[in-house]
């Protein structure tokens, strides 16, 4: 991950990270753990339980006077006797109590600094351990003191330092500095798909890393005196720094996907200029039942120490995860004993959802656990948690059990199945391949600025890699089942779409007659929707107006019906024409008031055309009858 730094000005860059410009640097903060992608931080509600994380470092930069800022939110029942230690890099380096001092409000951020030695910046990053220890007011003793109290690491917390300067001129120093707000250069007009693709890689990169773009296209919008931190170039493959001091820009070709802006390739720039850094868009598909050891997804055999619960927590890549989802885990443990009546429990979460939970056996040691993960196939990657929960039935105040440890070994794996077509829209994501068809309206290239920000916005909501967008514009999709997206005003032919906004009304019934929605046209208002075509299926966005785009992530990744409405601003209401009533025996009926045509209509009156037909058939069933029983003459 490329690193990047904010200038602290505690009126507002505390909490959105304002950097000063590419240079020299003045009291800023470096990988915010919100930079890492932790925008809430990290909690810890147990006594003694440790939070870790990782603090990366910028290549090829030295940082004058570098400390470990520490922005800690605690609970406000903690008396004296409260505290934290922190370990970097595994030694032991600060201790302060959590108990508020007179005057400071109980609720309120407390900020905290420890010098870093040239030591413990030799490396790519730092190793930060927290581990509390809570005494609460409301404890009936200190045994029992841990469960009544909490910590949280506030997502501000990073690298202080004072000065910033390159220790060589490197491609890769010169993204870890980048500032907040980055002013990026396009052409004027685009030569083709790939190029629009191209641009949005880029952007992508930098809002993936929180980072602001003023994009200013060559030619008018140059402003004097303020050159452009990168420059998009048709027509080149190559990526070249240029210039000095903080006149220096980076100029990247737009002939061909740049690989060297993808991890891990990224930290590997360490000199000012590249040739063609052409990137496989056309990756290979993983194979049906997929075996993925835990060690490749940075598990290590660390002991890990437990009071209450030991957790790992490690994230499949979303490469890996898609048309495939986690189905069986295979660990392999080294587990303390437990007592009889209260063993040691296996929770595992995928994206936060409790999908299987297990006991351990009582007598400890090495343990092989098959469990099998219940299907959760929302997101478009998988964030897994294991937690090994300790139980205790001593009860409070009579006692505690030891600490012990409890050790998750690398050679456990996951097993990966192929996932079903989607139903949902939190499901499309996964679906799609690696190389999704996205189709814009034939006048995109027109509006370069505009659907960049579109493209930028999907690749950040579905977690793909933007170099494998395959681009059309004013085109057909193709006569293919593989998942699609379409960015249009009108729906794609032959497919479906639980809900129409063409026809003006909308009014949603149930079954019973009662109405769930009947509202007119809604302006302003974006609409996603999953289209079908039997098993085919296809993400649509429609954009407010004509040729709108979309310019923020759409956040349909977590919508559990298979439609949304959307404002500009990211408010979502989620729409599930598959849902029924216990005293329903269908699903919500769709109307459009003003906009009935001749199949609408007669949709509607198939009661009485019904009614009418079984009246007939009565009529001449009786006339037969009566010619039969009619006696000759």
């Amino acid at each position: 991950m490329v690193l990047k730094h904010q200038n602290i000005i505690f009126t507002f860059a505390f909490f959105c990270g304002i950097s000063i410009s590419v240079g020299f640097a003045r009291s800023a903060t470096l990988n915010t753990l919100y930079e890492q992608g932790m925008t809430d931080g990290i909690s810890i509600a147990s006594n003694h339980d440790a939070a870790n994380f990782y603090v990366p470092l910028p290549a090829d930069t030295t940082l004058s006077k570098p400390q470990l800022q520490l922005v800690l939110n605690a609970s406000e029942n903690l008396i004296n006797g409260s505290g934290f230690s922190v370990f970097i890099n595994g030694t032991p380096r600060y201790h302060e109590s959590l108990t508020p001092k007179i005057g400071t409000p109980p609720d309120a951020d407390r900020i905290y600094t420890i010098p870093l030695s040239p030591s413990d910046l030799a490396g790519k990053g730092i190793s930060v351990r927290v581990i509390p220890t809570f005494v609460s007011a409301l404890a009936e003793c200190i045994g029992e003191a841990g469960s009544q109290g909490f910590l949280t690491i506030r997502p501000q917390t990073g690298i202080l330092y004072a000065d910033a300067t390159p220790a060589q001129e490197s491609i890769r120093s010169f993204l870890a500095m980048l500032p907040h707000s980055v002013r990026v250069q396009i052409p004027s007009r685009l030569n083709g798909n790939d190029e629009l693709r191209n641009i949005s890689a880029v952007a992508t990169y930098l809002q993936q890393q929180g980072r602001v773009i003023e994009w200013i296209t060559s030619g008018n919008d140059i402003i004097a005196g303020k050159p452009a931190q990168i420059v998009l170039n048709p027509d080149q493959k190559n990526i070249t720094l240029v210039g000095r001091g903080a006149d220096r820009s980076l100029e990247i070709g737009l002939a061909a996907p740049q690989a060297l802006l993808q991890k891990p390739w990224s930290d590997l720039m360490t000199v000012s200029a590249y040739r063609s850094s052409e990137s496989n868009i056309n990756p290979q598909s993983h194979k049906k039942g997929e075996i993925i050891s835990l060690e490749s997804l940075g598990i290590t055999a660390d002991a890990s120490p437990i009071a209450s619960k030991a957790v790992w927590n490690f994230s499949l890549p979303a490469v890996v995860s898609h048309q495939q989802a986690p189905t069986f885990l295979s660990l392999n443990l080294i587990v303390p004993p437990s007592l009889p009546d209260n063993p040691l429990l296996l929770q595992v979460f995928d994206n936060n959802r409790l999908v299987g939970i297990q006991s351990l056996p009582t007598q400890g040691g090495a343990v092989s656990v098959n469990t099998h993960i219940a299907e959760a196939t929302n997101g478009t990657s998988d964030n897994i948690r294991l937690e090994v929960v300790r139980q205790n039935s001593i009860g409070r105040c009579k006692g505690s059990l030891p600490d012990s440890y409890v050790q998750l070994l690398p050679s456990s794996k996951i097993t990966m199945r192929p996932v079903k077509p989607a139903e949902t829209l939190s499901q499309i994501g996964r679906t799609l391949p690696k190389t999704p068809d996205v189709y814009l309206p034939a006048d995109a290239l027109e509006h370069p600025k505009t659907w960049i920000a579109s493209l930028s916005a999907l690749a950040t909501e579905l977690q793909i890699n933007p170099y494998n967008f395959r681009v059309h514009t004013g085109e057909a999709p193709t006569n293919s089942d593989v998942p699609f997206i379409w960015i249009k005003p009108e729906a794609p032919q032959g497919y479906t779409t639980p809900v129409s906004f063409e026809k003006g009304r909308v009014r949603l019934k149930k079954s019973d007659g009662s109405i769930i929605l009947d509202a007119p046209p809604l302006p302003d208002i974006e609409f996603a929707s999953l289209l079908k075509k039997g098993d085919a299926r296809a993400l649509w966005i429609k954009p407010a107006a004509a040729s709108t785009p979309l310019t923020r992530p759409l956040g349909i990744s977590s919508a559990s019906g298979d439609a949304v409405l959307m404002d500009a601003t990211g408010q979502i209401t989620s729409i599930d024409s598959r849902v029924v009533d216990a005293n329903d025996i269908d699903t919500p009926s769709v109307e459009y008031p003003d906009g009935k045509d001749w199949m609408d209509t007669a949709s509607q009156s198939r009661l009485w055309f019904i009614g009418a037909a079984l009246f007939a058939g009565v009529l001449v069933l009786l006339s037969i009858l009566d010619r039969v029983r009619r006696p000759k003459k």
